[in-house]
């Protein structure tokens, strides 16, 4: 693909790579010339201050002509003037206009102070194809100033090196950038790996394939993204999944009282002298599947409202233990039925909750009516109301059939049933828990269970304490 990853970082190191070996070479070819340079004036000083102090020493024609047979080398010009900077005497032949330009020279640097000897880079001249380095010294004696020495070096020993030295510093530079580039495109190719492993994953989850998770590898930031799609699609399934349950658990607990509702209509329908005692026992059946079909209905509508926060809550302060009362209260035909007993306990008469009155009471109920459900004839169910710390908690404690261990994680799903036998007849609607869980979530509390098969059951309602 040429919009890859590893392809655009690629290209984009390698014109770093490029640009860096490109500025290492050219300022590796910089300091190499201005080194060379720079012990060259420095030998030119040094030679031309030893030559003046020679010929100051002992100002006479053989000391002069040593000096300047000293001198004789092809990139050297060496030159003596008088006090009016006429040529004396000079090292080779040269055109006068060569002499006319070091006199011009001389003359500009002496009417300016600089210590001596005067040393300049030249790199404009008369035939000058190469920088040249001049430099000048007065010759005294006596305190009288005879004549001027100077000294004209050229670089053509460093130029005639350059071209060498481009050609050393271009094959490191191609050396660096073959080794450069392939150790980067192992390493892009590394690290786009897993993420071409990760982005064929993605595709597969999106197309509802959840098997094809990428492996994780390793701490960094790969790994964690890697860490993170497996999550991602563990959590994609169990939507999945619980989305597929949640339609088959609503169209099998519909389809249900709409059979009976169907059926007994018939009959009504079809049956014109149905006596009156059998005609009021199936609109009975068919009222109490429709109120049982409309229960469900109302769940799943709250929930549905509950889990998208489209439900206010209306926080108020009341008094704990005349509430409960009127709950419990309102449940005692169905306690009677199942012969069973609740009891109200509180470690203090003044406990005021604040919260949602109408949604806690919806959650409340549910928790009664689930232990009223599982409970045996002869069972007894506890609603104790208690401060713990900076929270008031409401227990439901019941001596029930029970629930198993390897449940209590899935009972607050919707639909979840722990007794797979039980239906909407026999076993609620399923969803009571999960509305339970999601009106305390609400209220910023908590809801935990404590469960034991044969002993019994204790939902806990822990809120916030406002007082």
């Amino acid at each position: 693909m040429k919009n890859r990853f590893s392809t655009k970082i690629t290209t984009f190191v390698i014109v770093i790579l490029l640009f860096v070996i490109i500025t290492m070479v050219y300022a590796s070819y910089l300091i190499s010339e201005n080194f060379y340079k720079e012990n060259l004036r420095n030998d030119v000083e040094h030679r031309l201050r030893s030559h003046a102090i020679a010929i100051e020493h002992q100002f006479d024609l053989p000391t002069i002509n040593h000096v300047f047979l000293m001198e004789q080398k092809e990139d050297v010009h060496l030159g003596l003037f008088d006090q009016n900077l006429q040529l004396i005497l000079q090292s080779d032949s040269l055109d006068d206009e060569w002499v006319d330009t070091y006199r011009e020279w001389i003359k500009d640097q002496l009417a300016v102070e600089h210590p001596f000897p005067i040393i300049d880079d030249v790199h404009t001249g008369i035939g000058f194809h190469i920088p040249h380095i001049w430099g000048v010294h007065p010759i005294v004696t006596q305190g009288e100033i005879q004549g001027y020495l100077f000294m004209d070096q050229d670089t053509e020993k460093f130029e005639a090196t350059k071209a060498k030295l481009i050609q050393l510093f271009g094959i490191m530079g191609i050396i660096t950038f073959i080794i450069g580039f392939f150790l980067l495109m192992y390493l892009t190719n590394k690290m786009s790996r897993p993420l071409r492993e990760m982005g064929r994953a993605t595709t597969e989850i999106a197309n509802g394939n959840f098997e094809n998770i990428p492996k994780e590898s390793g701490s960094d930031e790969v790994g964690q993204l890697a860490r993170d799609i497996k999550s991602m699609a563990h959590q994609l399934k169990e939507y999945r999944d619980s989305r597929q349950q949640f339609i088959s658990h609503i169209s099998h607990d519909l389809r249900t009282p709409i059979t009976y509702i169907k059926g007994y209509s018939a009959i009504l329908k079809d049956s014109a002298d149905l006596k009156e005692e059998e005609r009021i026992r199936t609109v009975e059946v068919i009222y109490n599947e429709a109120t049982r079909m409309e229960h469900l209905v109302q769940d799943l509508f709250q929930l549905s409202k509950l889990e998208e926060g489209r439900i206010g809550i209306q926080k108020e302060k009341f008094q704990a233990l005349p509430w409960l009362s009127q709950l419990i209260e309102s449940r005692t035909m169905q306690l009677e039925k199942k012969n069973v007993t609740l009891k109200l306990r509180s470690n203090q008469e003044d406990i005021v909750l604040f919260a949602d009155e109408f949604h806690l009471s919806k959650a409340v109920v549910n928790l009664v009516e689930n232990s009223i459900r599982y409970c045996q004839s002869g069972d007894e169910i506890e609603v104790a109301v208690f401060k713990e710390g900076k929270q008031v908690c409401i227990n439901i404690t019941d001596t029930g059939i029970g629930i198993p261990e390897a449940d209590i994680p899935h009972i607050w799903d919707r639909f979840y049933r722990v007794d797979k036998a039980r239906t909407s007849h026999s076993g609620g609607s399923g969803l009571g828990l999960a509305i339970v869980k999601q009106i305390i979530e609400l209220h910023n509390g908590t809801v935990t269970v404590q469960s034991q098969v044969g002993v019994g059951t204790t939902f806990s309602l822990c809120l916030p304490d406002s007082t």
